[in-house]
């Protein structure tokens, strides 16, 4: 059992889920913006500033506290799963050594 290439495929599927949920994230501010230029152009105010404003408002309220939250999660998974494995492998030797000593 290799511990390393447990840890590391673990850790490349946390990333995968990270990505995604980043991926969705973006497709969501796109598809805001889209929606901020439409209504402004259907206002006869789409070169007006006004979606810029909508856009940055947007940007600072919902989509980096959702990015920041997003980042936070996973990196705090990795940590878990960094100290389940630690202990974990503190507990297969500590078994080790109990069995050698029975053993020997």
């Amino acid at each position: 059992m290799d511990t390393t290439a447990i840890l590391q495929e673990l850790l490349g599927l946390l990333n995968n889920q990270k990505t995604v949920s980043l991926q969705a994230l973006d497709q969501n501010r796109e598809n805001q913006y889209t929606a901020f230029n439409n209504a402004a152009f259907a206002r006869g105010l789409g070169r007006s500033g006004v979606p810029t404003v909508q856009q940055t408002k947007f940007l600072g309220e919902k989509y980096l506290p959702a990015y920041n939250k997003i980042n936070t999660q996973f990196a705090g998974q990795e940590i878990s799963l960094n100290n389940s494995l630690q202990n974990s492998l503190k507990q297969i030797d500590a078994l080790n050594s109990a069995a050698a000593q029975l053993g020997g």
